[in-house]
């Protein structure tokens, strides 16, 4: 050994010796394949892609986007429906937007009377996989003249597994846009609430499973503010030479001179009292927004057997 004393030093000498180091790095990734079979353009994306892509207001109908020729539009060209996800469909090839045929688990998913809107909207932690075919599919889905979307959902295992969530969006970061501005106009109220639960897991081990989730969506938002043109101070007094427009006397049809309705007139006028409670005001501006919302609720359940 050595001695080491206060303040002193010793000095120790000694070898390393050579030694074998093994690393392995394996990067499993499965590529995209060539269809050799036919010209189908299709692609499945399985559970793991849907729950980490982000898709606003978690609406797996813009997973079609993932295929090229399926933008995704807004019928209302709102600036809401865009951020909530609400209203957003997708135009596969130039097809209209209610062109696609829509399925879960391979059963018809479509309201036909009702210019083929979508009856359920399975939500994102209850898919498994979701399969999109957009061009030269089989002639069993040839129904509709867009894309064939399928949805299947999740079920059950040999263990119980299950979630619970919320997403929630509000307004209080949200920056008021410039002409709410201009208009003393406050900025669009939203409440955005999805939160739900699954719940999966055998009945009886390696024959029957059981799986549920149910979701709901409480939106709460203003609407688009209302314009109305209501008549200035000046318009009140019978003065309107500030329109381009003349006007007439509807007793004689000769115009007013400097459209300038004599005072003794505007009393007897009708729209006076229409106007008598309305604000005084210079230009039009909007005068009333009113807030709206919807409530949504999906369930979901299925049993899957294993026979054999």
């Amino acid at each position: 050994g050595f001695t080491l004393v206060a303040d002193g030093r010793v000095t120790a000498d000694f070898t390393l010796g050579v030694g074998d180091i093994s690393e392995v790095i394996e990067v499993t990734v499965a590529g995209e394949t060539v269809n050799t079979v036919s010209g189908e353009v299709a692609r499945v994306v399985d559970r793991e892609q849907v729950q980490n892509l982000a898709l606003n207001g978690r609406q797996y109908l813009q997973l079609a986007s993932l295929i090229p020729g399926s933008p995704l539009l807004d019928n209302n060209l709102n600036a809401l429906d865009i951020m909530t996800g609400l209203g957003i469909n997708t135009s596969v090839n130039g097809s209209r937007t209610n062109a696609s045929l829509l399925m879960v688990d391979g059963g018809f998913n479509m309201d036909s009377g009702s210019n083929n809107s979508q009856i359920s909207n399975v939500g994102i932690d209850f898919i498994e996989e979701v399969s999109i075919k957009t061009a030269n599919f089989s002639a069993e889905y040839g129904r509709n003249s867009g894309a064939a979307i399928n949805v299947v959902t999740r079920s059950g295992s040999n263990d119980f597994h299950g979630s619970a969530y919320e997403y929630h969006r509000n307004d209080g970061l949200d920056a008021n846009d410039f002409f709410n501005n201009a208009w003393s106009v406050d900025k669009a109220r939203l409440r955005y609430y999805d939160f739900g639960w699954s719940l999966g897991g055998p009945i009886q081990k390696d024959k029957l499973f059981f799986f549920a989730g149910e979701e709901w969506k409480k939106i709460r938002r203003s609407t688009t503010p209302a314009l109305r043109t209501l008549p200035t101070q000046a318009m009140r007094q019978g003065n309107f030479s500030s329109l381009a427009t003349p006007l007439r006397d509807p007793t004689t049809g000769q115009p007013f001179p400097g459209n300038l309705i004599p005072v003794p007139r505007c009393r007897r006028s009708p729209a006076r009292t229409r106007t008598a409670r309305s604000p005084t005001t210079r230009s039009s501006r909007p005068t009333t927004r009113s807030t709206g919302g919807r409530t949504c609720c999906a369930w979901t359940t299925r049993r899957r057997r294993n026979i054999g």
